[in-house]
């Protein structure tokens, strides 16, 4: 099996674009759904964000958690 390094960077939440395509399948209850989460046990899984050509930044993963850390600050 092939090995892969990935860099895990912070990033701040007002630096990413939302991902259109995957905010269409969260709700306001999931968001809340996910801050309690988080807000109980931690961040366990974090969102996968990408950096593309332009300087931009978008969720590739995990949009339900990025809204809730966007929305817990």
């Amino acid at each position: 099996m092939e090995r892969t390094e990935q860099l895990i960077t912070r990033v701040e939440t007002a630096c990413v674009k939302d991902n259109q395509v995957l905010s269409l399948s969260v709700n306001r209850q999931d968001v809340e759904r996910c801050a309690r989460v988080i807000r109980e046990y931690g961040l366990l899984t974090p969102p996968v964000v990408g950096d593309f050509p332009d300087g931009t930044r978008m969720v590739l993963s995990g949009e339900c958690e990025f809204l809730a850390l966007r929305e817990m600050g």
